[in-house]
């Protein structure tokens, strides 16, 4: 006697007269390990991404009374070979220029950023020669 396998929608079935039901039960209620579904391919898990900006805030005063003003103080330190954009739009593209948003905004702004003095530099990504800053800010 020959078997026949049939493989149907993920299931093995036997074609042998008088045992296809046996085989049939044992198959459905054991399964067959090596037809088993493996999974889905491991992929590593992800580092960390490195972190190349760090910033420092701080108060012009330590105790401010409600209806008074104060400067709040932003410094940004850049790893070597990164740099970002200035403050004021320099092209038709706005989203070239930083900005600086509170969030939430619990104080309203009294006046506009202000920012240290800006290097002219090539910036090969956009190849265009824009207002940027590095290192502290």
């Amino acid at each position: 006697m020959q078997t026949a396998w049939r493989v149907s929608a993920g299931f093995l079935s036997f074609a042998r007269a008088g045992t296809g039901l046996l085989l049939m039960g044992m198959v459905l209620g054991y399964g067959i390990p090596g037809w088993a579904f493996d999974g889905f391919k491991k992929v590593p898990k992800s580092k960390p991404a490195v972190i190349h900006i760090r910033l420092e805030a701080t108060a012009e005063k330590e105790i401010v009374r409600p209806g008074e003003t104060f400067l709040i103080f932003v410094v940004v330190y850049l790893d070597e070979g990164w740099h970002m954009y200035s403050l004021e739009k320099q092209t038709e593209d706005e989203t070239v220029a930083t900005r600086i948003l509170l969030d939430p905004p619990a104080f309203p702004p009294a006046s506009e950023w202000r920012e240290s003095k800006p290097v002219l530099a090539r910036d090969e990504v956009l190849s265009k020669i824009l207002k940027t800053h590095s290192g502290r800010v």
